[in-house]
């Protein structure tokens, strides 16, 4: 395995002898003190450990009309380091026409935790990473073909089935049908100071935790102003036979947010930003064991100076008045370097949305180069 990495590494590392492009890395390294208590053991945890990830980006910059990007990361084990290909995909641009081909992120919606229009991947469930840089960065395999008009332009895509395999067991993966193929696309237009997206896709296998497969249209728009608003809509209508209007009905979902940026002084600002995502007909009292309840928030609050940036998160589960609140800061020391630290809290009974009272602290540094 080390053989392999060294290989794959060293191969990276000559790509810019042969063609114009930029590799960037990044390199994260994390201490952490955490503490975990259940209600229904009665029982106190402390646990102390070190955690980190790196980084390694290579993108073409030779021409405009054709891009290539290969993202990896690496999550080292106690006995083995964990590869994994976030990205790999071809970009090339004709006139009026853009194919995208590759393992690749494509964003439909709006929402920065919480986006109903994102029926790609699912950006739906409470339980996110709020010390990562980008709450929400699945990717898939897909083919993407836009056709422009203007400011306003047409997508077609397919994303082909996939299997998860466990690392340590290669005959771990499952076959997969044509079946659990997902193919769609959107609409979308610029309409005054804003966006409309209009979209469809039939989605035979789910991507994410939360994700749901069926026939899933959506709507989505984008207001810019002094205050961007943003709200999302979909819902998925099963293939099963059934009772499919209940099934359906249990699936509608609504995302909302605002973001406004202040000034603060000289060189300060405050960026605020609230979130909602609201299921209609999903429970609004608390139960021992829920799915999902009608409604949970994401507020954000960054406060930035100089080279100081402090963000305070939340999700909140206001039905079962469970949360998870993480406070950071990152102090960027020299140009791509920075300390960085998190302070993370979930509050709530064992059968809550976010359970236990558990808290951790985590310091380390992070270097982009």
């Amino acid at each position: 395995m080390k053989k392999n990495i060294g290989l794959l590494l060293s191969l990276i590392t000559l790509l810019p002898l042969g063609a114009e492009t930029q590799v960037t890395a990044e390199l994260e390294i994390l201490q952490a003190l955490s503490h975990n208590y259940t209600d229904e053991d009665t029982t106190e945890e402390w646990s102390y450990g070190g955690s980190g990830s790196a980084d390694l980006s290579v993108q073409s910059t030779g021409s405009r009309d054709v891009r290539g990007e290969l993202s990896l990361n690496f999550i080292p084990m106690d006995n083995l380091t964990l590869v994994n290909l976030d990205k790999a995909s071809l970009k090339v641009q004709f006139p009026s026409l853009r194919i995208t081909m590759g393992k690749t992120r494509i964003g439909w919606g709006d929402g920065q935790v919480f986006n109903a229009g994102d029926v790609l991947y699912g950006s739906l469930d409470p339980s996110v990473d709020l010390t990562a840089d980008e709450a929400r960065d699945d990717t898939a395999l897909l083919t993407l073909v836009r056709y422009s008009m203007g400011r306003n332009y047409l997508e077609a895509i397919v994303m082909p089935a996939t299997s998860e395999i466990d690392p340590t067991d290669t005959d771990s993966a499952e076959e997969t049908t044509i079946t659990q193929t997902s193919a769609g696309g959107r609409y979308v237009s610029s309409l005054g100071g804003g966006d409309l997206e209009l979209g469809y896709l039939c989605k035979g296998q789910e991507k994410t935790d939360g994700d749901v497969t069926g026939h899933r249209p959506y709507l989505s728009l984008h207001g810019y102003g002094e205050v961007d608003w943003y709200g999302s809509a979909s819902l998925a209508v099963p293939f099963e036979n059934g009772d499919w209007e209940e099934n359906t009905r249990e699936t509608v979902n609504i995302s909302a947010g605002l973001f406004r940026q202040f000034g603060l002084g000289y060189s300060g600002t405050l960026s605020a930003r609230l979130e909602a995502l609201l299921y209609p007909w999903g429970e609004w009292e608390e139960q021992a064991e829920a799915d999902s309840y009608g409604l949970y928030l994401y507020p954000e609050l960054v406060f930035e100076w100089g080279k100081m940036s402090v963000p305070v998160m939340a999700v909140l589960s206001p039905v079962d008045q469970s949360g998870q609140l993480t406070i950071g800061a990152d102090w960027n020391v020299y140009q791509g370097f920075s300390f960085q630290g998190f302070a993370s809290a979930a509050l709530g009974g064992d059968n809550d949305t976010f359970h236990g009272e558990n808290f951790s602290l985590m310091g380390g540094m992070k270097y982009k180069y």
